[in-house]
């Protein structure tokens, strides 16, 4: 079982800054407010993941639910880790797909291999 909370209070610099691409990418204010148009706030994700086992040493993850593609699609070591990284928005995701992140979805993972899966929204 895991839980991640963040509380977002304010923009920090990104008001600030004179560049179109946010000074820091985290989700702060603006970003929880009515995500994806839809008129839902603040939450960004909550999923449901059942491992089926096929065989020893091979698994199947499903997951289902408000679902961050970029969580399941980017291999970037440093994606998605703004509070621990640093990073602006240039160099916290890579341009693998344009799939929505916070909305509806699922996700099938191969238990051997993290890195392929295939996400649906």
């Amino acid at each position: 079982m895991s839980l991640k909370l963040g509380f977002a209070t304010g923009n920090g610099l990104n008001e600030d800054s004179p560049f179109l691409i946010p000074a820091w990418a985290v989700d702060l204010e603006d970003d929880v407010k009515n995500i994806n148009g839809r008129g839902r706030d603040y939450l960004l994700t909550t999923w449901y993941k059942h491992t089926f086992t096929l065989s020893p040493g091979n698994a199947i993850g499903v997951t289902v639910g408000l679902v961050d593609s970029d969580d399941y699609m980017d291999d970037n070591a440093y994606a998605n880790d703004g509070y621990a990284q640093f990073t602006n928005c240039a160099l916290a995701n890579g341009p693998s797909g344009l799939l929505p992140s916070y909305d509806a979805g699922g996700v099938v993972q191969d238990g051997m291999s993290p890195g392929r899966c295939a996400a649906s929204t």
